[in-house]
């Protein structure tokens, strides 16, 4: 599994309310899986593999010399339309 990477910090893409992980299996559990499970669905029901390869995102945090100084960070940055569209084209229904 991997995820997109960009070279930022979360605080750079300028969205205080996104919600970072240190791992990808961690912001899978809590952002997409957790998602789908609120309702009457079950993660069984979706390829969860094909979901988050296409919304999770990870950014390393870097300074002007582009060196890193953290580790990467995990977070799906897409709006609920985005988000609940790639969840429906990846029913296993």
């Amino acid at each position: 599994m991997s995820a997109n990477k960009f070279s930022a910090s979360v605080s750079e893409l300028g969205n205080p309310d996104v919600r970072t992980y240190s791992t990808y299996a961690e912001c899978v559990e809590r952002e997409i899986i957790a998602a789908i499970e609120e309702g009457d669905a079950t993660a069984d029901e979706y390829d969860i593999d094909a979901i988050a390869a296409e919304l999770v995102v990870s950014v390393r945090a870097c300074n002007s010399d582009d060196v890193q100084i953290g580790g990467l960070e995990y977070f799906v940055p897409y709006a609920p339309d985005r988000f609940w569209q790639v969840i429906q084209e990846n029913g296993n229904l």
